[in-house]
């Protein structure tokens, strides 16, 4: 026979020490001239217990697989910054680019030894355009960076996700113009493959899109839709071979 619970459903609730543990959460508070990083209660949302400020403001971020650090960037330069939550302390500062104009536009943690940074240099004096940019790969046990691959500095960054040990980013014109978007599958030693995606423009514009990334890596999905259609489309991509395969959605 089934032993009769002692605790859960109609026995009552659980005590704490009997529970699933439930993961931390942390939040960046922005303050004047600073960041804070603040482990926070999941249902007031306020800090508890001790803070890390952290001077200037702070973007990303980015948590490691096993949930124990996050990645940070910086707004005003081209560096990474490692904490380690449980202490909230930082524990690396790892520089990927130098010079006023560089900084990081993604951020992506895809595996536990690898941090993928995707680093933009602007132009002078007002920072109007994209003049280079590459996907720094780096090593986060190691602190080192392993990789540098060049991508295009012509396309917007529309989307992206991780998903597999893998980076999946969607790129396309900034002004909409056109009919062809770009997906960039990115492995974890900072690898790129390209492929492009005919999405079709309703009127002169690009039609609106988003990306959707597959949780085991293995396929990406480029939703399409546009004003006066009655269903969607779905470009589905295989992301070992890069063939797309459309799909069509059917509104209820």
């Amino acid at each position: 026979l089934a032993e009769t619970p002692t605790c859960g459903g109609s026995a009552g609730p659980c005590p704490q020490s009997a529970a699933a543990a439930v993961p931390a959460s942390y939040a960046l508070l922005r303050q004047p001239g600073r960041t804070v990083l603040a482990r926070i209660d999941q249902r007031t949302l306020s800090p508890v217990g001790r803070t890390l400020p952290l001077a200037g403001y702070r973007q990303g971020p980015a948590r490691s697989p096993d949930g124990a650090q996050i990645a940070l960037v910086t707004s005003d330069r081209a560096a990474v910054e490692i904490i380690d939550l449980a202490r909230l302390e930082r524990v690396a500062t790892i520089t990927l680019a130098r010079g006023e104009r560089a900084g990081v536009r993604g951020l992506y943690w895809v595996r536990a030894d690898r941090l993928l940074v995707l680093v933009q240099r602007m132009s002078a004096p007002y920072a109007r355009h994209v003049e280079s940019r590459e996907l720094v790969a780096v090593d986060p046990l190691t602190r080192k960076i392993v990789n540098r691959t060049a991508i295009t500095n012509k396309l917007a960054l529309h989307g992206s996700a991780v998903a597999g040990g893998r980076l999946v980013l969607l790129l396309q014109p900034s002004t909409w113009k056109g009919s062809t978007v770009h997906l960039l599958v990115v492995d974890a030693d900072g690898g790129v493959r390209t492929t492009s995606v005919e999405i079709g423009r309703h009127r002169s514009a690009l039609r609106a899109n988003v990306l959707v990334v597959a949780p085991d890596g293995q396929r990406a999905f480029v939703l399409v839709w546009a004003l006066g259609m009655t269903g969607g489309r779905a470009l589905e991509i295989d992301l070992n071979t890069l063939r797309t395969s459309p799909r069509a959605i059917r509104l209820a």
